[in-house]
């Protein structure tokens, strides 16, 4: 599959390079994922959404569409959006029950997040051009940015597990409460980080029978049935910490 720019123009920014600045963290998460898709990733620019999304709507070839709410040379925050979206098409995002959408866009923040960290090591050993050697630094700082906003934050001494399942049912019914998704995607983090061959079971998400009353805690023990055994015991601990 090939990743392609559909917009040619990009403020400030060439083409080209942005190119590798997307297929970096493409290449990033593939590595994660385990695997390589079948059909190419169409990439637009679309400024007057105002924000990035995954369409359903697919190509005649079932091109995978992205749009990006990003100019100029900002390859911190092009590397974020296109992670955020690119993790949408690898856990199977057209599909999938209402009650586990936030948890979707969580892990989709922690993509890229997760994302914008690997590529900061990555590209301070092998850039994709020896002069933006010194970028690295952007790019993790990008992330660390995101991280560490208050609003970011839980209350000192608010206990996650308990603010959790107090917000459980907001988040079921909007899956797109921001604040909400990123301070559940940083703690999510520290799960990713030490265990990134739990990505690998997130492209089996959403690949059962679908049941509209599944709830989060349904959906995990779902995904534990249908990943390979060597990886059963990653899902159960994202099970256990999301109880």
């Amino acid at each position: 599959m090939n990743l392609i720019l559909k917009t040619h123009i990009w403020g400030e920014a060439k083409a080209a390079d942005l190119h590798k600045v997307l297929l970096s963290a493409k290449k990033l998460l593939d590595a994660n994922f385990g695997s390589l898709l079948i059909n190419d990733i169409w990439v637009y620019q679309n400024l007057a959404r105002g924000n990035p999304i995954t369409l359903y709507e697919r190509g005649l070839g079932q091109e995978y569409k992205i749009e990006l709410c990003v100019t100029d040379r900002l390859w911190a925050k092009y590397a974020y959006q296109f992670s955020h979206e690119y993790c949408h098409v690898r856990t199977n995002h057209m599909v999938g029950t209402q009650r586990c959408k936030w948890f979707e866009e969580t892990l989709c923040e922690t993509a890229s997040i997760y994302t914008l960290r690997r590529m900061a090591e990555v590209w301070a050993e092998k850039p994709p051009y020896p002069n933006w050697r010194d970028y690295s630094s952007s790019l993790f700082d990008y992330a660390d940015e995101f991280i560490g906003r208050e609003v970011h934050q839980l209350p000192e001494g608010t206990d996650f597990s308990g603010w959790l399942n107090g917000t459980l049912p907001e988040l079921e019914k909007n899956q797109y409460l921001r604040e909400h998704n990123a301070r559940i995607a940083i703690k999510l983090l520290d799960i990713f980080e030490d265990d990134p061959h739990l990505w690998s079971s997130m492209g089996y998400f959403n690949t059962w029978a679908v049941d509209p009353d599944d709830d989060i805690h349904s959906c995990l023990g779902k995904l534990e049935d249908v990943v390979p055994k060597e990886n059963k015991s990653g899902v159960k601990t994202l099970a256990e910490f999301l109880k």
